[in-house]
């Protein structure tokens, strides 16, 4: 071979390994070679409310999420968000990943798809994989596109637990500021479900959970300032959708809104069900008994519905983590819910109201201390209450 072929040679060598190594930087390095595959019921069990298309599983709620069992030396997964992720600060949807039950990661999706790793190593493990939504519906959508790496193909859904619980409620229950400090401003950021009594309860009793909470929402009216009724910051209306959302999840070219998207009922039908409403609700009725006459029919009309979606389910009514002033109201509202129906399956816990002791996080939002506490108390009730 003359010098001048042999340089050519060399040269068009040079070009296809520059091509090969800019290829595996262009398409994230990791995922070019590695096992993957699209996030599906397959491969994952569903936490909460989730939609699947067939190619990611997306999720809005508070605590929504799957959980997988994978083996191999190493694990990542991507993400995806809505357009929150990149333009919206302070309402990027924030998740956490738990690797066999220890939390390795809290983030902010800032992208609208992400990749990140779970874990890596010389030696294959088998690990248990959680991935929660910490932050709420209100703001942001997000969800799971892919499992990469050498144990992708193998990967297995999450084990069933012993018991299904689900909680209904407002703040208190997305886990409004439980990462945050009295004094600051609201953010997905300091949001944290997972510091939540409803989170914890499902942990301590080895239950399997789903989460239907909206921060300022409520019965009859949502949270207000200026005395003017809330009546687009009502719960119930969306409590047969998948969710409220202002973000949408992203489905190929679609944008879909969950409250567009008809929950089934059936995939997750709870042993019990807590309600923990009408905190934003007293900030318009205000002791006024004409109203909270009103809010007692919708209360009742509530337990209704949720009886109808949930015909075997115990539920029981709690109230008071933050203030008490209408629990003679909801207390009424469950008795002539009884007595018109029947319905010997529902029953009513107060709650204490926190105090300055314990502390509060954003705006006057219970800690993580008196969730703690809460949780306790509601572990010795559902137990009794379901011979558990």
């Amino acid at each position: 071979m003359h010098v001048d072929q042999k340089h050519h040679t060399l040269k068009l060598f040079n070009i296809i390994i520059i091509a090969i190594l800019t290829c595996l930087t262009a398409c994230g390095n990791q995922e070019f070679y590695k096992d993957k595959v699209s996030a599906s019921t397959d491969y994952v069990k569903e936490l909460g409310r989730c939609y699947e298309d067939n190619q990611s599983i997306y999720f809005a709620m508070s605590g929504s999420g799957v959980e997988f069992q994978y083996t191999g030396t190493e694990c990542l997964v991507t993400l995806v968000g809505d357009d929150k992720a990149t333009k919206a600060s302070g309402q990027q949807p924030r998740f956490a990943i738990f690797l066999d039950q220890e939390l390795i990661r809290t983030e902010l999706l800032q992208q609208e798809e992400e990749t990140f790793e779970v874990f890596a190593g010389k030696e294959e493990r088998t690990a248990t994989i959680r991935i929660v939504k910490l932050s709420e519906a209100l703001n942001s959508c997000m969800g799971i596109k892919y499992i990469i790496g050498d144990g992708a193909k193998q990967t297995t859904p999450g084990s069933e637990k012993e018991h299904k619980i689900e909680i209904i409620g407002d703040s208190i229950s997305a886990g409004y500021g439980l990462d945050g400090t009295m004094g600051e401003n609201f953010s997905t950021a300091t949001e944290n479900v997972t510091k939540t009594y409803g989170y914890l309860l499902a942990e301590s009793l080895n239950a399997d959970y789903s989460i239907v909470a909206y921060s300022g929402y409520g019965v009859f009216s949502g949270y207000t300032t200026d005395g003017t009724r809330q009546e687009n910051k009502l719960l119930p209306p969306y409590y047969e959708s998948l969710g409220f959302s202002n973000g949408y999840f992203s489905v190929g070219t679609k944008k879909i809104k969950p409250h567009t998207i008809k929950w089934d009922f059936s995939k997750f039908q709870p042993d019990i069900i807590l309600i923990n409403l009408g905190t934003n609700d007293q900030t318009y009725i205000q002791g006024k008994q004409k109203l909270e006459a009103s809010f007692q029919a919708s209360y009742v009309n509530f337990l209704t519905n949720v009886r109808e979606k949930n015909p075997d389910s115990q539920i029981l009514c709690i109230y008071g983590m933050m203030e008490n002033t209408l629990y003679s109201s909801i207390e009424e509202a469950v008795e002539t819910y009884q007595i018109t129906s029947n319905d010997q399956k529902i029953s009513l816990f107060k709650l204490p109201t926190h105090t300055e002791k314990d502390g509060y996080t954003v705006n006057l939002h219970p800690t993580a201390e008196t969730n703690e506490k809460v949780k306790e108390l509601l572990v010795k009730e559902v137990k009794s209450l379901m011979n558990w």
